[in-house]
């Protein structure tokens, strides 16, 4: 297959389209680690530890959250993943792109997707750059569902009321 007009702008476009779905990947990334931080966070709780002892957990917990494992980890820890908290629809539909499309666009997605043409030209298969915009699309998608959602610090969302998508379980 092909590219049609100048090979070296079809491999630029692609590479700039997979640079915008990797920020979109990452801010998905961001939204499951911020839930983490925050899945069992009490704000009534009144702390009797020194200002420097719980200054210093936060930040192991901020370090634990967005240093240490994936975000699909950070999904399905046993002892705080945020998978329970989240709307059941939600929580499959990011665990399943966590695992497929995600997983596939860190780990060689533009290796798999490079051809060379007869003429020695390097190019990408036709519907790369659809793939790249989908995968960016559902990425979007899922972080603001995971964001906009009421928590137990914005129990009504961020977001308008067309455009809210239930993920965070209502708190009691």
């Amino acid at each position: 297959m092909e590219p049609r007009g100048n090979p070296d702008a079809n491999v630029s476009a692609v590479l700039m389209l997979y640079g915008a779905a990797m920020v979109a990947v990452q801010g998905l990334e961001h939204a499951v680690r911020w839930l983490y931080v925050v899945a069992d966070t009490d704000p009534t709780k009144v702390s009797r530890a020194s200002l420097e002892r719980q200054w210093r957990h936060a930040m192991e917990r901020l370090w634990r959250a967005f240093q240490t494992g994936t975000a699909a980890m950070k999904l399905n820890d046993a002892a705080r993943g945020v998978k329970p908290r989240l709307d059941a629809d939600v929580a499959a539909e990011l665990e399943r792109f966590l695992k497929g499309p995600h997983n596939r666009l860190v780990h060689g997605f533009l290796i798999e997707r490079l051809r060379r043409t007869p003429d020695g030209e390097e190019c990408f298969v036709q519907g790369t750059a659809l793939e790249l915009i989908e995968a960016s699309r559902v990425a979007g998608t899922l972080t603001h569902g995971c964001t906009s959602g009421p928590t137990r610090f914005a129990r009504h969302g961020r977001s308008s009321p067309s455009r809210r998508r239930k993920c965070v379980k209502p708190l009691s």
